[in-house]
């Protein structure tokens, strides 16, 4: 594997380290995304713990590292079609499940594939507006039959 000449310039000027020591970083951080991406599966808190590290490391790996990102792309996308299968048999009855459950399926769901579980809604509105005039209402009733005129 090839290194990153920019991180591990940048890990260099930013810490004050020697190229050696950029390349250990280099290699830990590569090691740590590689546990988080087997641990996935898991689940989110289950791989932390793996490759010890936070969510913030994650999100930094995500945005930087397009390889890394795919790969978490294409871990999301077999958990959804596992939690899918989990609802298809819900729905044939094959598969018992609670209220809680449902709702927690539901919400991983939309945050898996919000492009496909996203909430519909459409807004119509009806308005219509009535002018009251009190008062000498002659110029405003001049005005009114100029306009409908």
């Amino acid at each position: 594997m090839k290194p990153n000449k920019f991180l591990l310039t940048s890990a260099v000027h930013a810490f004050d380290l020697s190229t050696k020591d950029a390349q250990t970083q280099l290699q830990v951080r590569k090691s740590k995304m590689e546990a988080f991406l087997l641990a996935i599966p898991n689940g989110w808190v289950a791989a932390q713990k793996a490759a010890q590290c936070r969510h913030d490391d994650v999100m930094r790996w995500k945005r930087l590292d397009p390889d890394f990102a795919a790969r978490l792309a294409d871990v999301d996308a077999e958990t959804a079609m596992t939690l899918e299968g989990i609802v298809d048999g819900i729905a044939k009855g094959s598969i018992d499940a609670t209220p809680t459950q449902m709702q927690a399926l539901q919400f991983r769901l939309k945050a898996l594939r919000p492009d496909i579980y996203r909430e519909r809604s459409s807004v119509q509105v009806d308005q219509r507006t009535t002018i009251s005039m009190d008062g000498d209402s002659s110029r405003a009733r001049m005005l009114l039959a100029e306009w409908n005129a």
